[in-house]
């Protein structure tokens, strides 16, 4: 009879757990990110350590319940669910590039956005699409610079600062290209590919300014800018034809370069005519990849860069003169630049 009491107990215990588990959907990969809490979040007092495991949903609460999506602790050796609502009363302490990134992202929200939108894996895939159709123009119109001493220069460098892991799954490894063009510009296209100009790498003088500005589009990437612009630039053209207008009046553009012979359109050469580059480096462009953020976005990147800089040990000052260097070069030139830079 004992003994029969002690398997119904433990068939009720695996029911239990079972049926607890039906109720619980994973928001995120497990990450273990430590901190301390900042303030008292019900038992739990502050100044408390803690390891933050994951994000669920439960689901045997409605959406509008703060208990819905959780923070999962380990506080003392044991399980805490902590509401989302409560996660600005935790301090995260990084201890490597990685869960920095990764407490930049809680930070930003964006473990609500992609419970509340999704992965939104169809229209990151178009987006790939289409920034693979664009480093293809690009390499047609002759403006990617050959050097692979340059380029594995700047990749080490970005190397040292890209996360291993996100809060939702990405995929592919980042790597640079060098795009030849006098104005100093970067991004982070959505096919993993970071633009570097040459004219930004022959304009900065350290090689903490260059790590600065490495960095503040890295932000952009990590924080998932660009998906969440695209999300608000509904008004999209078809993409074959958005692209075989931009093929072909930079195929008018190289003509003339071709035909008026431009002193500085040589092949191989570090720059190429600017009247090409107004073709692929402009202002719709980029609109239409997501890169034009907002005043907010692009302040959120300056403020997680500094603070990135300042993890790493470098000189957070260094992404602030880079700044001052590529807002003179616009101020001193007659060419509209697609990206202001919002201090």
């Amino acid at each position: 009879m004992k003994q029969l009491v002690l398997i119904l107990f433990f068939l009720c215990t695996i029911c239990t757990e079972l049926s607890a588990q039906k109720n619980i959907t994973s928001l995120s990969p497990t990450i273990n990110i430590k901190g301390v809490v900042k303030e008292d979040i019900r038992e739990i007092k502050a100044g408390t350590p803690f390891t933050l495991q994951r994000f669920v949903k439960l689901t045997q609460y409605q959406p509008s319940d703060p208990n819905y999506r959780q923070a999962v602790l380990i506080v003392n050796g044991q399980q805490q669910g902590v509401g989302l609502n409560d996660m600005y009363k935790l301090e995260f302490t990084p201890t490597d590039p990685n869960t920095f990134w990764l407490a930049a992202q809680i930070n930003s929200r964006l473990v609500q956005y992609y419970e509340t939108k999704g992965l939104q894996e169809t229209m990151r895939k178009e987006m790939e699409n289409e920034a693979n159709t664009y480093l293809d123009e690009l390499e047609k119109a002759g403006m990617i610079y050959e050097d692979a001493a340059m380029e594995d220069y700047v990749h080490c460098i970005m190397l040292s600062m890209i996360p291993k892991e996100f809060i939702a799954e990405r995929y592919g490894m980042p790597y640079i290209r060098i795009l030849k063009s006098p104005n100093p510009d970067i991004l982070m296209l959505s096919n993993n590919c970071m633009l570097v100009s040459s004219g930004l790498l022959t304009l900065l003088d350290t090689e903490d300014e260059l790590f600065g500005m490495l960095a503040r589009e890295t932000a952009h990437y990590v924080l998932d800018h660009a998906v969440i612009t695209v999300n608000k630039n509904i008004n999209r053209a078809n993409r074959a034809a958005f692209w075989g207008g931009v093929a072909d009046v930079a195929g008018l553009a190289i003509e003339a370069a071709l035909y008026n012979k431009y002193e500085n359109y040589v092949p191989g050469a570090i720059f190429t005519t600017n009247a090409i580059v107004q073709t692929l480096v402009n202002y719709d462009i980029y609109n239409r990849m997501g890169l034009d953020y907002s005043k907010q976005q692009e302040k959120e990147a300056d403020d997680v860069a500094v603070q990135f800089m300042q993890f790493m040990k470098k000189d957070p000052s260094a992404l602030i003169s880079a700044q001052n260097k590529i807002l003179q070069y616009y101020l001193n030139t007659s060419v509209n630049f697609y990206r202001k830079i919002k201090s």
